[in-house]
């Protein structure tokens, strides 16, 4: 193989001419589409503010073989403060990124990214996830964490699960997959609901989808505080804005899409998704509530007659996002672990400032999730609510 070259710019702009290359390489390794180029683009516009950006491009010969975008922030208080390096995106909110990086070159690349890190930029700790364990990249990136190749000490941390479908080609063959007696409790709920009026699935796409996003907040917003919650885009900073920015960009490697299921002209539930390739990115999902929808379990059968759906438009994969969703395995979805290598200094003082900083830190955010998060924010009136703390995400390693 020839060489690899690596390229390191500060800047989404130097980088605007290789939007399509470095798209293609996110959809072509499966990567998740926060990874590509202008949704990283846009979280930086939004999230960036004070930290320091560093865009590894890498080749061999004329092809682009990785894209892997990290920022850099320094976090703590003295004697606790530490350099820290993340994925973009990260950690808002938390998803498996999965960075566009061909096998072949994975040990290669990120040992060069471990070398400017801790070198050049003065980086304590490099925190790279969350990632999933089928990333492209993960058997040589375990191969160089495991060997003296990054000169670093490194440590896997498991975080969660991913939920995957892997779909056949038609919706009558996923139905086989079925247990008889699962089968037999969904075709029932199915019946139940059919039996209210006519029930129909809706995609909506292409100009649709920015005006459709705005029902799409309603719902969820009326869904999660019928429970009681806030629902994610009152739980995530700016999280509202940020999509809204999202929804509008055009792009030809993905599409944004919204699976609505119909009760006559009634809307049920919606799915906010993204297409990419032959795979759907499920993002977030509303739907209506009350103790009759539930007896119905319209949730479950919302999010099969998503499958069918999407199996009508030729889609074989279905990434669900993070979480163990019992339901979502009873409909055939394969949890996916997901986790974050923590990799840090082998520099004696710098090692140990970081380990005291992990001690530190992981305790007082012990505390405040304790005290603030489940014993005092639920007892305030919704309208003191407030998103999570973007100081405290910082320290969410």
């Amino acid at each position: 193989m020839p060489p690899l070259k690596v390229r390191i710019e500060s800047d989404f702009k130097a980088l605007e001419a290789w939007e399509d290359r470095w798209d293609d390489k996110v959809v072509r390794l499966g990567g998740n589409i926060c990874m590509m180029y202008d949704w990283s683009r846009t979280w930086w516009e939004h999230y960036g503010n004070g930290r320091t950006l560093r865009i590894f491009v890498f080749e061999s010969g004329e092809q682009l073989v990785g894209v892997v975008p990290i920022y850099i922030e320094t976090i703590g208080i003295w004697p606790a403060r530490i350099r820290l390096a993340r994925l973009v995106g990260a950690n808002i909110p938390p998803q498996a990124f999965d960075p566009p990086l061909e096998a072949a070159y994975g040990r290669e690349a990120l040992m060069e990214i471990t070398r400017e890190l801790f070198g050049r930029d003065g980086v304590d700790l490099l925190a790279f996830g969350p990632i999933s364990a089928k990333w492209s990249a993960a058997d040589s990136f375990r191969e160089a964490a495991h060997s003296n190749g990054f000169m670093n000490r490194a440590s896997w941390h498991s975080r969660d699960v991913v939920t995957v479908f892997d779909l056949p080609e038609t919706f009558e063959e996923y139905l086989k997959t079925f247990g008889k007696e699962e089968l037999k409790a969904r075709l029932k709920k199915i019946r139940q609901l059919s039996s209210l009026g006519s029930v129909h699935n809706e995609i909506l796409r292409g100009t649709a989808g920015p005006a459709e996003f705005e029902t799409f907040l309603l719902q969820h917003a009326e869904q999660w505080n019928a429970t009681g919650q806030r629902g994610h885009f009152a739980d995530w900073p700016r999280a509202i804005a940020y999509h809204r920015d999202l929804v509008r960009l055009k792009n030809p490697r993905r599409e944004l899409c919204f699976f609505r299921l119909l009760l006559d002209d009634r809307l049920m539930a919606n799915r906010y998704c993204y297409r990419a390739g032959n795979t759907i990115h499920a993002l977030l999902p509303s739907r209506l509530v009350g103790q009759q929808w539930d007896r119905l379990g319209l949730g479950t059968t919302a999010y099969l007659k998503f499958i069918e759906s999407g199996i009508s438009i030729g889609i074989s994969k279905v990434n669900s996002g993070l979480g163990r969703y019992e339901y979502k395995t009873r409909l055939g979805g394969k949890q996916i672990e997901v986790g974050t290598w923590q990799i840090t200094s082998v520099d004696g003082i710098r090692n140990f400032r970081t380990r005291i900083f992990l001690l530190l830190f992981k305790l007082a955010l012990k505390i405040v999730r304790g005290i603030w998060y489940r014993r005092l924010q639920p007892r305030l009136p919704k309208w003191l609510g407030v998103s999570q703390s973007e100081f405290w995400l910082r320290y969410d390693i």
